[in-house]
């Protein structure tokens, strides 16, 4: 994906003071692919973390439930920043994949204008799937299927046929 000109951008609502936590989890991290059980690890990519204090984090993720409303946020500031540099998000969207493992995820990525056949959940065996309407399980970030998803999704925004139609304009 590197080679196609697509970035990682990791999206935390941890606190700041926990990044270099969060960048050893994101950096250390693998998953065995494939009957060799090759080991995959996630790409480099920026990490935005949240930078209020850790109590606010806290209570915001345990308390309140709202992490996804700092996610949110921090994901239409990104688009917007795009859209004000003069690119058509609605044509050429900024998200790529965006992927999550709890609910509040996905719907923190679709408030920001993900298209949902961007939106990848990844469930606790590690397992892949597009969120909503579609089903198809990947077992991996190396699984071909994944990639050739992913390939032909950049090509598509690339051109600006990505199909959307459900595309929210409102925030735009």
């Amino acid at each position: 994906l590197n080679r196609t000109g697509a970035r990682m951008l990791y999206l935390t609502a941890r606190p700041l003071s926990f990044i270099n936590e969060t960048r050893s989890y994101l950096y250390e991290l693998e998953q065995s692919f494939g009957p060799s059980g090759t080991p995959m690890r996630l790409p480099s990519g920026a990490i935005v973390t949240d930078t209020t204090t850790v109590t606010s984090s806290f209570r915001r993720e345990v308390v309140d439930k709202s992490s996804h409303v700092f996610k949110t946020r921090m994901l239409l500031q990104l688009r917007d920043c795009f859209f004000r540099a003069g690119r058509d998000v609605r044509r050429y969207p900024v998200f790529l994949a965006t992927f999550g493992n709890k609910g509040t995820d996905v719907e923190a990525y679709l408030a920001a204008g993900a298209p949902p056949v961007t939106v990848f959940v990844i469930d606790t065996s590690s397992m892949i799937q597009v969120a909503k309407e579609f089903r198809m399980r990947m077992e991996s970030y190396g699984d071909p299927r994944l990639i050739s998803l992913l390939l032909e999704r950049v090509e598509l925004i690339k051109t600006g046929r990505l199909p959307d139609p459900n595309f929210p304009i409102e925030h735009c």
